[in-house]
């Protein structure tokens, strides 16, 4: 890892989807995941029971993505491009 400057976002995840090509590696803590050419992220947070939001990023080469798996929080290198209610995220 190294220090990314500009915009942060950090949310407690349900579900995440990481589109494009990207390269995860294991420190001591959680997982970091690298954005390998401009990918997209897309992160669904439940707001309240029940309640999903998603939100899309766009990613630039080499921005990273932290996760904690067990306080369920993504750290993102960007600002949300949109979102929606509900869960968007899609299969295949």
């Amino acid at each position: 890892m190294f220090p990314q400057i500009g915009p942060q976002t950090v949310i407690v995840f349900k579900h995440m989807q990481f589109i494009g090509t990207w390269k995860r590696t294991f420190p001591i803590y959680g997982t970091t995941y690298e954005a390998l050419r401009p990918a997209q992220l897309i992160v669904v947070e439940e707001v309240s029971a029940g309640n999903d939001v998603t939100y899309w990023f766009k990613l630039k080469a080499n921005d990273e993505v932290f996760v904690s798996y067990g306080d369920s929080q993504v750290h993102i290198p960007a600002l949300c491009s949109k979102s929606a209610p509900g869960n968007q995220t899609k299969c295949g």
